[in-house]
């Protein structure tokens, strides 16, 4: 334990008398208070860290201050006492480290509890806030940018990645032109089929929607086809995939929207996989879904496909068309519980045009 009230025998000169006058030292604070040895009466008081300490010989110590104004000094010169001043200087030392590492840990802690915050609360916040204020056509650009992203990490040297045969692209097309006019989207969707990874879907900003090839050979039916981008119209309508940029590029994107650099460099090494790897949130899926079912009802479509594929998928690959669309048991009661309503049986591609969308990547 520190002794910040042990005595140091010594001698003051206040610079203005030439005699010495005995006192004692002792430490308060980060001061050194220097009192009368007569009658215990405060000569003066030093501030620790303006002392020049000056050891003139063995057992001999000259103690005076930085500021060259006062001439005011303490000399001590006695083993003992020269040892004792010695450990009340090392004890303040001591104290002021330790007091260095409480506070270096409580910044610490500090600035660790606020990065938690920021990803807890915060940057879920900023997209609620930034996505409403983000003008569609610099959505658009962002989902240009993404893509490329994403066709960049899927890329294969020995194959194209996106599935351009003119035939299947048109029968896409027309399924996705069947439900725009209930869609309430702000621009025509663009649908792409593309060579890579197990059945899914993204829907990525600006109305850009990828499917992956392997989904066109696990679903019997075009109506499938058009629950799963039904539901990525809704994800689309509710602006859920710029909140995911948002939250998954965080600051940075913010940033970048406000200094309007969109480039490659701002964006496509923060997205690409992340945006694959990720999940929605539980109520976005549902808003999605919910979206999807009354947009096939407008459509005169059954959702039945859909629950068939989201239960099929479930089943084979525990829970997740990759992570991003986890095909809960609850989700999928709910639209299966909606196609069990419906009625609808419209048929929406000929027999050709579904073979050839089955082959568009051909």
């Amino acid at each position: 334990m520190i002794e910040q009230n042990s005595l140091v025998e010594a001698f003051y000169a206040d610079g203005e008398q030439p005699r010495l006058v005995p006192v004692n030292l002792r430490r308060d604070g980060d001061e050194l208070v220097i009192c009368d040895r007569s009658d215990n009466q405060i000569l003066d008081k030093w501030p620790f860290g303006s002392l020049l300490i000056e050891e003139q010989s063995a057992g001999r110590l000259h103690i005076a201050l930085r500021d060259l104004a006062r001439t005011a000094y303490v000399e001590i010169s006695n083993d003992k006492q020269v040892f004792a001043f010695k450990k009340l200087w090392t004890d303040l030392r001591t104290q002021r480290q330790e007091n260095g590492v409480v506070r270096l840990f409580f910044w610490c802690s500090a600035a660790i509890v606020s990065v938690v915050a920021i990803f807890v609360w915060v940057l879920p916040n900023i997209a609620g806030i930034v996505v409403p204020l983000i003008p569609y056509h610099i959505e658009q650009r962002i989902g240009i940018n993404v893509e490329k992203a994403l066709f960049d990490w899927f890329d294969r040297a020995d194959i194209e990645i996106r599935c351009s045969n003119i035939a299947g692209q048109s029968a896409l097309n027309k399924l996705a032109g069947i439900m725009v006019p209930h869609a309430n989207l702000l621009d025509l969707p663009a649908v792409t089929v593309f060579r890579a990874g197990p059945p899914n879907a993204f829907a990525l900003p600006g109305g850009r929607v990828l499917v992956t090839a392997s989904t066109l050979s696990t679903i019997e039916a075009p109506e499938a086809l058009m629950g799963i981008l039904a539901h990525e119209f809704g994800h689309i309508h509710n602006r859920d995939s710029m909140r995911h940029v948002v939250n998954v590029a965080g600051v940075g994107f913010v940033i970048s929207f406000l200094i309007g650099d969109f480039s490659g460099v701002s964006l496509t090494g923060i997205l690409g996989k992340e945006i694959v790897g990720r999940s929605y949130a539980r109520n976005q899926e549902r808003e999605a879904d919910e979206y999807a079912l009354n947009l096939l009802r407008d459509t005169q479509i059954s959702p039945s496909g859909l629950a068939i594929f989201l239960n099929d998928i479930a089943a084979n690959t525990g829970g997740g068309v990759f992570s991003s669309h986890p095909a809960t048991s609850e989700r999928v009661a709910f639209i299966q519980s909606a196609s069990q309503n419906s009625s609808a049986n419209k048929k929406v591609l000929s027999d050709d045009e579904w073979q050839a969308l089955k082959n568009i990547c051909n």
